[in-house]
Protein backbone atom coordinates (compact mmCIF):
# COMPACT_ATOMS: atom_id res chain seq x y z
CA UNK A 1 0.00 0.00 0.00
CA UNK A 2 1.50 3.38 -0.83
CA UNK A 3 1.22 6.78 0.95
CA UNK A 4 -1.46 7.93 -1.27
CA UNK A 5 -3.77 4.94 0.09
CA UNK A 6 -2.41 4.54 3.69
CA UNK A 7 -3.62 8.75 3.84
CA UNK A 8 -6.82 7.81 2.10
CA UNK A 9 -7.66 5.07 4.42
CA UNK A 10 -6.58 7.31 7.88
CA UNK A 11 -9.13 9.89 6.20
CA UNK A 12 -12.07 7.34 5.51
CA UNK A 13 -12.16 5.83 8.95
CA UNK A 14 -11.94 9.21 10.30
CA UNK A 15 -14.75 10.59 8.89
CA UNK A 16 -16.61 7.25 9.39
CA UNK A 17 -16.05 7.97 12.89
CA UNK A 18 -16.94 11.27 13.01
CA UNK A 19 -20.80 10.58 10.89
CA UNK A 20 -20.94 7.57 13.06
CA UNK A 21 -20.29 10.05 16.24
CA UNK A 22 -20.08 13.64 15.40
CA UNK A 23 -19.75 14.65 19.24
CA UNK A 24 -16.45 13.27 19.08
CA UNK A 25 -15.32 16.12 16.80
CA UNK A 26 -16.36 18.89 19.59
CA UNK A 27 -16.20 16.97 22.76
CA UNK A 28 -15.87 19.24 25.99
CA UNK A 29 -14.61 19.16 29.21
CA UNK A 30 -17.17 19.81 31.69
CA UNK A 31 -14.68 20.78 34.95
CA UNK A 32 -15.88 19.50 38.33
CA UNK A 33 -16.10 20.93 41.19
CA UNK A 34 -12.56 20.78 43.30
CA UNK A 35 -12.02 23.99 45.57
CA UNK A 36 -15.12 25.92 48.03
CA UNK A 37 -16.59 28.90 46.88
CA UNK A 38 -16.92 30.56 49.81
CA UNK A 39 -12.90 29.96 51.06
CA UNK A 40 -11.21 28.39 48.33
CA UNK A 41 -9.70 25.50 49.53
CA UNK A 42 -9.73 21.98 48.48
CA UNK A 43 -13.17 20.42 48.82
CA UNK A 44 -14.08 17.92 51.25
CA UNK A 45 -16.91 15.70 49.43
CA UNK A 46 -18.79 14.80 52.78
CA UNK A 47 -19.61 18.60 53.33
CA UNK A 48 -22.03 19.87 50.90
CA UNK A 49 -25.47 21.25 50.72
CA UNK A 50 -27.74 20.82 47.94
CA UNK A 51 -29.07 24.23 46.03
CA UNK A 52 -31.75 24.40 43.40
CA UNK A 53 -31.30 20.31 42.92
CA UNK A 54 -27.72 20.87 42.68
CA UNK A 55 -24.88 19.90 45.01
CA UNK A 56 -22.50 22.06 46.02
CA UNK A 57 -19.58 21.19 48.24
CA UNK A 58 -17.00 23.12 51.01
CA UNK A 59 -14.01 23.17 52.61
CA UNK A 60 -15.83 23.31 55.60
CA UNK A 61 -19.40 23.23 57.84
CA UNK A 62 -18.69 27.26 58.71
CA UNK A 63 -18.86 27.54 55.01
CA UNK A 64 -22.19 26.39 54.26
CA UNK A 65 -23.17 28.64 56.33
CA UNK A 66 -21.55 31.87 54.47
CA UNK A 67 -22.90 30.33 51.47
CA UNK A 68 -26.68 30.17 52.59
CA UNK A 69 -26.62 33.65 53.22
CA UNK A 70 -25.79 34.45 49.67
CA UNK A 71 -25.84 31.40 47.83
CA UNK A 72 -26.10 33.81 43.57
CA UNK A 73 -22.91 35.05 44.49
CA UNK A 74 -21.12 31.80 44.85
CA UNK A 75 -23.22 29.98 42.20
CA UNK A 76 -22.31 33.10 40.09
CA UNK A 77 -18.60 32.47 41.11
CA UNK A 78 -19.16 28.70 40.14
CA UNK A 79 -20.01 29.69 36.95
CA UNK A 80 -17.72 32.36 36.19
CA UNK A 81 -15.20 29.32 36.85
CA UNK A 82 -16.62 26.77 34.58
CA UNK A 83 -17.70 24.66 37.07
CA UNK A 84 -20.14 21.69 36.51
CA UNK A 85 -22.24 21.04 39.70
CA UNK A 86 -23.55 17.62 40.02
CA UNK A 87 -27.50 17.76 39.56
CA UNK A 88 -29.31 15.97 42.44
CA UNK A 89 -32.18 15.08 41.15
CA UNK A 90 -30.57 12.59 37.94
CA UNK A 91 -27.76 11.50 40.11
CA UNK A 92 -26.00 13.12 36.58
CA UNK A 93 -23.88 16.08 35.59
CA UNK A 94 -24.74 19.39 34.50
CA UNK A 95 -22.90 20.61 31.53
CA UNK A 96 -22.32 23.86 30.12
CA UNK A 97 -20.85 22.48 26.77
CA UNK A 98 -21.72 23.84 23.32
CA UNK A 99 -22.61 21.61 20.78
CA UNK A 100 -22.54 18.18 20.93
CA UNK A 101 -22.10 17.05 24.97
CA UNK A 102 -20.24 13.67 25.89
CA UNK A 103 -22.03 14.61 29.56
CA UNK A 104 -24.32 12.39 30.95
CA UNK A 105 -26.99 14.72 31.90
CA UNK A 106 -27.65 18.22 31.66
CA UNK A 107 -28.87 20.52 34.86
CA UNK A 108 -31.62 23.48 34.37
CA UNK A 109 -28.57 25.88 33.84
CA UNK A 110 -27.51 23.21 31.12
CA UNK A 111 -25.53 23.28 28.24
CA UNK A 112 -25.22 26.51 26.07
CA UNK A 113 -29.12 26.69 24.88
CA UNK A 114 -30.20 22.88 24.99
CA UNK A 115 -32.44 21.30 28.35
CA UNK A 116 -32.38 25.04 29.97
Amino acid sequence: MNALQTTGLVLAVVFGLAVLNPAMLEAKDCPRQKLCPVMGGEIDKNVYTDYEGERVYFCCSACIDKFKADPTTYIQKLDDQGVVLENVAEEKSACRCSGPCQCSGHGKRGCGGHDQ
